[in-house]
């Protein structure tokens, strides 16, 4: 009779973990031959660390954002300075036609 190996949780295959991290499963086909090594890495991070990891994610987001409403509010002056603009390039229009009045009256 074969020897079996239970396990109950991720925490029952670390001590199959090689010192690069990972452990190493040998794949078989239908017929009980070898197919091929297969590499399994494991999160083996704690609560405390994803929580910390979560953060750190929505941290960068914010400052995504931060960045996203600053190039917008940037956008937004450079359309009101262009819409200056128009009004001074009208303005200096309207001018040119007053002078061209002016020299042909």
């Amino acid at each position: 009779m074969q020897d079996f190996l239970r396990i109950d949780t991720v925490e029952d295959l670390k001590p199959f973990v090689n010192d690069k991290g990972f452990m190493e499963v040998i794949l078989r086909d239908k017929k009980k031959k070898y197919r091929k090594f297969q590499k399994v890495v494991f999160n083996l991070a704690s609560q405390e660390e994803q929580k910390e990891l979560l953060q750190n994610a929505i941290n960068l987001m914010n400052k995504n954002n931060d960045i996203v409403e600053k190039t917008l509010d940037a956008v937004e002056n450079i359309s009101k300075l262009q819409k200056l603009s128009i009004v001074l390039g009208c303005a200096n229009l309207c001018a040119t036609c007053v002078g061209f009045a002016i020299i042909n009256a």
